[in-house]
């Protein structure tokens, strides 16, 4: 009996602090660290709105997958900072923290710009979300790619989509 009425008074005692921070997210009590530039609570944002920001130049969007994967295809305009050099990479970043910047990689399934969001998130960045279709994504949907020329490093192109 004893062992019955201690799972009862556990399970209530969880209940109740259930309830209590229930309440306190209703009320608003707790900051919501989760909103975005625009407005919404989530760290992703993905097609159309991306491309919307993106015509719009409302934030820096930055590829971080590999040197060589970014020149074969990225964002146009879109920065390089590869996770695997994220520390040597940091200053094409601009130093206002409060900047928007739109991390993505190749597809939904790698996870490089969601822990590069984290990371950008600890060095102080205060407006990171994530484009979780990535650069394939990008592509798939019509939307321009800039290539830089592998023979010559320096020089860029631009291939036009929809």
């Amino acid at each position: 009996m004893r062992i019955f009425s201690d799972s009862l008074f556990i399970t209530l005692w969880i209940c109740l602090v259930a309830l209590a921070l229930w309440c306190i997210t209703l009320a608003g009590i707790l900051p919501d660290n989760s909103i975005s530039h625009r407005g919404t609570p989530s760290i992703e944002l993905d097609m159309p709105e991306v491309h919307q920001v993106w015509q719009q130049g409302e934030a820096v969007f930055v590829d971080a997958r590999g040197t060589k994967y970014f020149k074969r295809g990225h964002i146009p305009g879109a920065v390089n900072v590869p996770l695997s050099r994220v520390k040597e990479t940091l200053s094409v970043l601009p130093t206002d923290k409060d900047t928007y910047l739109i991390t993505y990689c190749g597809n939904i399934s790698c996870p490089i710009a969601h822990i590069l969001r984290e990371f950008l998130l600890e060095e102080g960045y205060r407006n990171v979300q994530v484009f979780p279709s990535g650069i394939f994504g990008w592509e798939s949907a019509g939307y321009p790619v800039e290539k830089a020329d592998l023979a010559h490093p320096d020089s860029h192109s631009k291939e036009q989509g929809k």
